[in-house]
């Protein structure tokens, strides 16, 4: 059942089809394919040399989502992008795959498992409080200053790639307005 194969700028690309992410699917929730120790190393938040840990074990986020066990990751390469995320609680998987780079696979995936049960819904993000507004008015001050003064020196930001340096011309408009 595997997918067609095609050269795509010197690198090797496969094509799935929909049984083939069922088959992948099925191998995940019965774990198979990999022995029981790689599972379980998977399945682990990593040990930080901190001593910390932190939610990802080896080729998954492991977090909670409304009290249940939510696994998910994705990925990106040349203009394809993934999602797969596991609702344990649920038994439900959803898989998104997307040829398109500015696609956002999480929000589909998200949106879909909150069509299958509200309470898989992603959270609400709010900011968080500003404790320090004479710290935020001074970093803004600076920043604006910053994005100044890169523009009468363009070596400023050899090492920032295009795209952030198109989006810094555009909003330098915007911050000249800024009264600071």
């Amino acid at each position: 059942m595997g997918g067609a194969r095609i050269e795509h700028d010197g690198g090797r690309v496969t094509l799935f089809s929909v049984r083939d992410v069922i088959a992948w699917d099925a191998g995940v929730r019965a774990r198979a394919i990999l022995n029981p120790e790689s599972w379980n190393l998977i399945l682990q938040p990593v040990r930080l040399t901190s001593g910390k840990s932190y939610p990802y074990g080896f080729g998954w986020f492991l977090e909670v989502r409304n009290g249940q066990p939510f696994r998910h990751h994705g990925g990106a390469w040349q203009g394809f992008k993934t999602q797969f995320s596991r609702f344990i609680g649920e038994d439900l998987s959803v898989i998104v795959l997307a040829n398109l780079a500015q696609a956002i696979p999480t929000r589909f995936a998200d949106g879909i498992a909150e069509i299958m049960n509200r309470n898989l819904a992603a959270p609400v993000l709010h900011p968080i409080d500003d404790r320090e507004p004479t710290v935020t008015a001074r970093l803004a001050r600076l920043l604006a200053m910053h994005s100044r003064e890169s523009s009468t020196r363009p070596n400023l930001h050899t090492s920032v790639p295009g795209s952030f340096r198109r989006a810094q011309k555009q909003s330098r408009s915007s911050c000249a307005t800024w009264d600071l």
